[in-house]
């Protein structure tokens, strides 16, 4: 899709979608999930334990019979507090996970290896077998280098587990370096800092969040020269890859759970107007399928043609457009943002994760501006 790009009219935006198969609820494989769970001192604070006992404990009532999980926390050392254990033991579970409590220094190596280990002992080939870190990334104790926690992980990923990374905490909270560990584990990355949020990534979301279906995922976008003078990458910077990496199998590179949707944003200079239907140029994608060491490629127009729901192509540069703000890039405004959300205020309607946005919006432009709303 083409629009119009909001800080610089004298470009456009190129809209690229991606959206993995879903599933069906009563179709999600059995779980075999073992629960990594910081429990150090930093821990100890409303927004991040107790917030991630409440949405566990709600969690494990979700679990099928079919399902099993594990609980290991770790503080100046690591433990296993529960071994696997199968969904329908409720009060195993939940006495599990309500028992824990915070206090000591932070060894989230040793909790990472016995985690792995145990999910090791009890793979399933029929299971999604998965670690689950939930951490603020305070890691200070046993492998706190950077490099030296990234290649622990690397160790790990081929073994069929994957990893998902939950942060929880606000303020000073190691964001970029637990993005790096589910990068590097084959796994996602899910920021907690409330209630309904833990409850859209563990529940709602359960899919996207634990049933991968396609493994290294890589796009290659390749643009008309006679239509785009020039362009750029709006957001994803930190996931881009040299060319040449593109049909290297052996390079890893980001997973898609089921139902999991992306979109990738282009600012272009376009040499003339584009006609209808009109084709942009192309786009590759190459996937592979979950277990397998070969990719499958997809080869598509990138066309002018509209998308479907016209609601994500107006609210998708909203976003696009804050994140540019904040890192203070020419034309960007939270105070453009924040006008166009009033004016187009139906996009906020049914969609808690927009009234999110809005609330962040509306924060970030009174801490500006002084104004009320």
């Amino acid at each position: 899709n083409l629009t119009d790009c909001p800080w610089n009219k004298e470009r456009k935006l190129i809209h690229i979608g991606l959206q993995a198969k879903t599933i069906k609820t009563d179709r999600i494989p059995p779980l075999n999930l073992v629960l990594l769970i910081d429990a150090s001192g930093s821990m100890d604070s409303p927004d991040k334990l107790p917030l991630l006992r409440a949405a566990l404990r709600e969690f494990v009532g979700s679990l099928r019979e079919e399902d099993r999980l594990s609980l290991v926390t770790y503080a100046g050392s690591a433990g296993v507090v529960l071994r696997p254990t199968s969904g329908d033991q409720k009060v195993a579970l939940e006495n599990g996970v309500m028992g824990m409590s915070a206090g000591g220094s932070t060894n989230g190596a040793r909790g990472i290896l016995t985690a792995y280990e145990l999910a090791r002992e009890n793979f399933d080939e029929k299971s999604i077998n998965r670690v689950i870190l939930a951490t603020d990334g305070d890691f200070n104790v046993g492998l706190s280098d950077t490099a030296d926690l990234l290649s622990l992980i690397r160790g790990q990923r081929d073994s069929g587990i994957y990893l998902t990374v939950l942060g929880l905490g606000k303020g000073d909270i190691n964001d970029h370096l637990m993005e790096q560990l589910a990068d590097d584990g084959n796994g996602i990355y899910a920021y907690l800092d409330s209630l309904a949020e833990a409850r859209k990534v563990l529940l709602e979301q359960a899919g996207s969040s634990f049933v991968p279906v396609a493994d290294d995922v890589k796009v290659q976008v390749e643009f008309d020269a006679d239509l785009v003078e020039s362009y750029r990458q709006v957001g994803y910077e930190n996931r881009q890859l040299q060319n040449e990496d593109f049909e290297n199998d052996r390079k890893d590179a980001g997973e898609m759970g089921a139902g999991h949707q992306v979109t990738a944003l282009y600012e272009v200079q376009m040499t003339r107007a584009v006609l209808p239907l009109e084709s942009l140029g192309s786009v590759r994608v190459r996937y592979k399928l979950p277990g397998s060491r070969e990719s499958e490629l997809i080869e598509e127009d990138v066309s002018s043609k509209p998308w479907a729901s016209r609601d994500a192509v107006r609210f998708a540069p909203l976003v696009a457009e804050l994140g540019l703000a904040l890192k203070h890039s020419p034309g960007a405004e939270v105070e453009r943002v924040y006008e166009n959300l009033r004016t187009q205020a139906d996009l906020l309607f049914g969609s808690e994760d927009r009234k999110e946005f809005q609330g962040l919006v509306d924060l970030l432009y009174l801490s500006q501006s002084g104004k009320a709303r």
